[in-house]
């Protein structure tokens, strides 16, 4: 996870407020991003809100939340639901209408 963020920190250098959107329906997986993120985070000094989505009105009303806090950039975890790259998805849509820069998993593949 340290790279991934390291790479969202790279496309977005002014970024402090970071949310990170995790899928609970997989407690390992999001126990373990959000445990790696955290740790990533505090190493390049930023701050982290985690927001949990299982269901498009989730997802829906994380991106409500974002807006309203003014984060600065998503990191969005593994996960088959949240990174969906099918144009009609959920996440496709909230991520184009509150245009926050993004760092998918899919994404940062490459810098593993």
């Amino acid at each position: 996870m340290a790279k991934r963020l390291g790479l969202l920190r790279k496309l977005v250098p002014t970024a402090t407020r970071i949310a990170v959107l995790v899928n609970p329906a997989d407690a390992t997986r999001t126990a373990t991003v959000v445990n790696g993120v955290e740790a990533a985070a505090h190493d390049l000094g930023l701050q982290v809100r985690v927001f949990n989505a299982s269901t498009i009105s989730e997802i829906d009303a994380a991106f409500t939340a974002l807006a309203r806090e003014r984060t600065d950039a998503l990191f969005v975890a593994p996960d088959v639901f949240l990174t969906s790259s099918a144009s009609n998805s959920p996440f496709s849509r909230c991520g184009t209408r509150s245009q926050l820069p993004t760092g998918r998993a899919s994404l940062s593949k490459a810098v593993d």
